[in-house]
């Protein structure tokens, strides 16, 4: 009886540790989609000024 139980708490135990995985994996890439995003617009804005800049450079 205490074998199911004990078997049954690590069953659940086992699955709450793939749920805060799951989240873990969730947040990183967030965390990743979030700072490609940044970079991406840092990256426009960068070009941007460049591209604005660049004709009275030539000029």
């Amino acid at each position: 009886m205490s074998a199911g139980k004990g078997q049954a708490n690590y069953a659940s135990r086992h699955k709450a540790d793939e749920i805060a995985v799951f989240f873990a994996k969730e947040d990183f890439e967030r965390l990743l989609r979030g700072a490609q995003l940044m970079r991406f617009i840092y990256y426009g804005q960068l070009n941007a000024i460049w591209m604005l800049q660049t004709p009275a450079d030539g000029v």
